[in-house]
């Protein structure tokens, strides 16, 4: 019988390379409409870079640095998701970007995002907010001072949402749960 399946598999090599490259892919994608999930975003911020001057009258005084903040649904739509850093101070721009988590499960549309800096915080609300949207949020400053650096980079995020919130990569999460509902399927 073994030999028979080794013969078929040389014979139909073509048959046996999509069976063992797309198969996995298409668990993936059954697995994830098969076994949704439920109220939950994940997110990460970090420092993607920060140099300060470091000689003369700009020593520490001119700073350029980069914050990044991945936010990501990786449940169900919320209607609102509140972010706010305490400690904001200096002239940082903000830009952001909206993908999708996973090409297989795209969002239905882009959440609203609306920023404002008062009293020394930053607070931003991402109104529907899609599920399999992922927001990459970039803090930018030119010429910051290297306190006004540590503070944003040192200041604890608050995300505020009716929904479980967790700390992480929203992608290696998603990735982390389908491996976790495949797995399940067998045991």
């Amino acid at each position: 019988m073994i030999d028979f399946f080794r013969d078929a598999l040389r014979e139909h090599l073509l048959l046996t390379v999509f069976l063992v490259g797309l198969l996995p892919a298409g668990a993936f994608s059954v697995i994830s409409m098969a076994f949704p999930f439920g109220r939950e975003i994940v997110y990460d911020t970090h420092t993607v870079f920060a140099t300060c001057g470091s000689s003369g009258a700009i020593a520490g005084r001119h700073c350029t640095a980069r914050v990044e903040l991945i936010i990501g649904n990786t449940g169900n739509s919320e209607e609102s998701v509140r972010i706010v850093w305490p400690r904001y101070e200096g002239p940082w721009g903000r830009d952001h970007n909206v993908l999708d988590i996973s090409a297989d499960r795209p969002r239905s549309g882009d959440p609203v995002i609306d920023c404002t800096v008062a009293e020394g915080r930053q607070e931003c609300a991402i109104d529907r907010f899609a599920a399999g949207a992922l927001v990459v949020m970039h803090l930018d400053c030119y010429r910051c001072s290297k306190r006004e650096v540590e503070w944003l980079d040192d200041s604890p995020l608050e995300v505020q949402s009716a929904a479980h919130v967790s700390y992480g990569d929203p992608r290696v999460t998603l990735l982390f749960r389908r491996l976790t509902a495949l797995v399940r399927l067998f045991i």
